[in-house]
């Protein structure tokens, strides 16, 4: 029966997927594919309708909508990035919105108990529970990439283009350097490759040379996906267009349709992050209940990386994640000595190398788990279903380790010209970090630490202790990986793992602390101490990790406008980037506001100090682009009264005391309590006493005035008066 459910599902969502497409882009689009969908939802009609009349009608009714909402949410979706974006904007909040209604209205009805809703919740169909956590990361309006995704965003496009996973189209002219003049470099966005002739080929971290071809660096089967994912949305009528060239040798012209692909990236990282949300709340539903279950699953999908990373970009993380809970789940079936699920358990742990190569640690501790499991079986059972296991090894070994020799001549593929690359760059060891910083970084950090952005995690150790039986096996697998994963990138020499949010290179190991919540969790239900610290433990990790998609400031907090470097926000504590959108409200309460360009998103170009603060020097050129503004508008809760402003600014060299070169602005609505113009001669008065009316929400604008260079190093507003 949900095999036909689902069908008739995808059926529908098909269909009003591809007639939507069709209505906005005005039939320009081949209609045959939607009679083939027509087809299938009519098959699935017919195979469904004898299961019972009055239940079937109702089930119809509520699954014909949902399944249409759902094909012109995808529709909408990728309309985002035209003339159309207004349509995805409106139309996401009424899905959501449906989605949630309907499920609360099922919960209700089913015992008429408000007390009952959560359990009933937990216990809806696995089609509503995955619609939901596929809509909420799709819903998140900022864009959010990586360089090191590049790969996968671009393989679907070559593909289609080329039919190979050539990527030379999209970038052009790398520059060649003769041999006579090559000289190391430890330029980490740009490493040479050597070609045959002895010159070297220059190119962005991300990609690597081979006989005369660009390839992705990083491993192919997420590009792969991403391209699985491209063709599906081609035959429903998805527009996406192909991304332009970047020309290596220059500036050059960008990539006129980001936007589009990133879309796609972004869709492709949701789904995989559905199914693996999903994927892992089947597994703990054998062996706890629904609503404890749907708890920790929604732990894991909304308080941990998996939501600020995986379901946003496709690194390889969202993989290794999906490998381990698939893992999980076979281990945690009855029947898993049965040749088939040892076969596919093969074939999982034989992906992990190709996937992420530190992660073959983990797929061999998976491996020992599993050889645990035989040890009570006969010598010739043990020998056949180590056989099976072998075989499913064997399969991603001859495909994808194929695939890496034919197109990069090694098995472990562009990892291994990656290397080759920047120890050509003079980093013949990127593992050369200082070990303690890295591991104290990695988990206690403000910047990036897991203690930090997820506490939730402390409280899976607990299931070191109460250990329940049926979770026991994952113990040893998660302390040795998590000591691995600690002592690899400890010692990596960008620990943070570069433009990134939160613990980003302990990803991977999410599903196994999600799991070892269990213990705690249940013991919280009758414990009140330890109830509180979850829920509070909980509230903070799911808003660190939710508030850096939905709200400006976290993610703002480690863009690369930013002028302090990354080693050293990462352990600036009054700076927590989840802390940030209550930074607004700081000066309501403590009557201070400190505004400091290193910390803002600005143009400048650094200019030593003033005082002890970091000084940026602006001219004409260094302004937001179409305004007079040196920082982005800061807008902040003050109290009325009466209140001293200093500036820290002066000019690079004497002129005209008469020149304008700063003016102040704080402003409530159409109402202004500063307007100060600041001249040549600096030296005179830097500060200044202004009166604020009314108590609320007001803007503070650094602009730019003239011609004349200013340094510039932020300004203090405090209540009182200037001493």
């Amino acid at each position: 029966m949900l095999a036909i459910f689902n069908s008739l599902f995808i059926g529908i969502v098909l269909i009003s997927s591809s007639l939507t497409n069709q209505i906005v882009s005005g039939f320009s689009r081949p209609l045959a594919w939607v009679g083939f969908t027509l087809g299938i939802g009519f098959i699935s009609y017919f195979f469904y309708k004898n299961r019972g009349k009055d239940q079937f009608n109702k089930n119809l009714i509520s699954q014909g909508v949902i399944s249409i909402l759902t094909g012109i949410y995808i529709s909408f979706y990728f309309f985002s990035p035209t003339v159309y974006g207004s349509l995805f904007a409106n139309f996401k909040i009424f899905y959501i919105l449906v989605l949630l209604s309907a499920s609360l209205y099922i919960s209700y009805y089913r015992t008429k108990k408000i007390s009952d809703i959560w359990k009933n919740f937990s216990r809806l169909g696995l089609l509503t529970l995955f619609l939901l956590l596929f809509s909420i990361p799709t819903s998140v309006t900022r864009l959010f990439s990586s360089d090191d995704s590049n790969g996968a965003k671009l393989i679907p496009f070559s593909l289609e283009k080329d039919g190979n996973l050539d990527l030379s189209e999209f970038f052009i002219n790398p520059p060649i350097i003769h041999a006579s003049e090559w000289a190391p470099d430890k330029e980490v966005l740009y490493v040479p490759s050597q070609l045959p002739s002895g010159d070297y080929i220059e190119h962005p971290f991300f990609l690597t040379a081979y006989k005369g071809k660009l390839l992705s660096s990083f491993p192919l089967l997420p590009g792969l996906y991403n391209s699985f994912v491209y063709f599906s949305l081609k035959l429903i009528g998805v527009k996406i267009v192909t991304p332009d060239t970047i020309n290596l040798s220059s500036s050059g012209p960008k990539m006129h349709a980001i936007e589009d692909f990133i879309y796609l990236e972004k869709f492709s990282s949701s789904l995989l992050f559905a199914i693996t949300s999903i994927l892992l709340f089947k597994a703990i539903c054998k062996i706890a209940s629904a609503r404890t279950s749907l708890l920790i699953t929604l732990l894991y999908s909304f308080g941990t990386t998996h939501f600020s990373n995986t379901s946003q970009t496709l690194w390889q993380h969202g993989f290794i994640e999906f490998l381990i809970v698939a893992s999980i789940f076979l281990f945690l079936s009855k029947d898993i000595l049965t040749p088939a699920k040892i076969l596919l358990l093969g074939m999982i742990l034989g992906c992990f190398f190709f996937v992420r190569p530190p992660s073959i640690l983990v797929a061999g501790l998976l491996g020992l788990v599993f050889l645990w499991r035989l040890r009570h079986l006969p010598a010739k059972e043990k020998l056949n279903l180590l056989l099976i296991s072998a075989a499913g090894l064997f399969i991603p070994l001859c495909s994808l380790g194929l695939l890496n020799y034919l197109h990069y001549g090694h098995i472990m593929g562009g990892y291994y010209l990656m290397e080759k690359s920047f120890a050509l760059s003079g980093m013949p060891d990127r593992f050369i970090g200082n070990f303690w910083e890295g591991v104290g970084g990695l988990l206690i950090s403000p910047g990036f630490g897991l203690f930090v952005f997820s506490p939730i995690v402390l409280l899976s150790f607990l299931g070191f202790f109460p250990v329940r039986k049926r979770i026991g096996f994952l113990i040893l697998p998660t302390l040795l990986s998590t000591l691995a994963y600690l002592y690899i990138y400890g010692k990596h020499f960008i620990w943070w793992g570069g433009v990134s949010y939160a613990t980003r290179f302990l990803t991977d190991l999410m599903p196994f602390f999600a799991v070892l919540l269990l213990p705690a969790l249940t013991i919280s239900y009758k414990r009140t101490i330890l109830k509180f610290v979850f829920i509070l433990f909980s509230i903070i990790s799911v808003w660190a990790h939710t508030s850096a998609m939905y709200s400006d400031a976290p993610f703002k907090e480690w863009q690369g406008c930013k002028r302090l470097p990354i080693r050293e926000k990462a352990w600036r504590w009054e700076r927590i980037p989840y802390t940030m959108p209550f930074r607004a409200y700081y000066p309501y309460l403590t009557g201070k506001l400190d505004i400091e360009p290193i910390h803002e998103c600005q143009m400048g170009e650094a200019a030593g100090s003033i005082g002890d603060r970091t000084a940026f020097k602006f001219e004409g050129s260094s302004v937001i682009l179409g305004s007079e503004k040196v920082l982005r508008d800061i807008t902040a809760y003050f109290r009325s009264g009466h209140y001293c402003a200093k500036i820290f600014s002066k000019v690079e060299k004497e002129r005209n005391p008469s020149d304008e070169v700063l003016q102040i602005l704080i402003t409530q609505k159409d109402k202004i309590y500063m307007s100060q113009i600041l001249n040549s001669d600096l030296s005179k008065k830097n500060e200044f006493e202004f009166d604020i009316a009314k108590s609320g929400k007001t803007k503070i604008s650094v602009l730019k005035k003239g011609n004349t260079p200013v340094i510039f190093a932020g300004l203090t507003l405090t209540k009182g008066t200037c001493e």
